[in-house]
């Protein structure tokens, strides 16, 4: 298991330090991430004002530029 909930080194971690390491991890195994597939389920707020903040943080996490869409529920 790569982050066991026992591990006190992952307790309260930012997910994107989750990311990176999962990235690190591929790389040494001579992999490439090429694609982030994610959900966020909420009520509020609405995303559609933080959408392309969240889609510029996950692409500076994995060293990215992004060029990307999205599939849009209820704005």
């Amino acid at each position: 298991m790569h982050f066991p909930d026992t591990d006190p080194r992952w307790k309260g971690s930012d997910s994107l330090v989750f990311l990176r390491h999962v990235q690190k991890l591929a790389e040494a195994l001579g992999f490439r991430v090429t694609n982030v597939d994610s959900t966020v389920i909420l009520e509020r707020p609405k995303l559609k004002d933080y959408r392309d903040a969240i889609r510029q943080k996950l692409a500076d996490a994995l060293g990215w530029s992004w060029t990307g869409f999205g599939e849009i529920q209820d704005g």
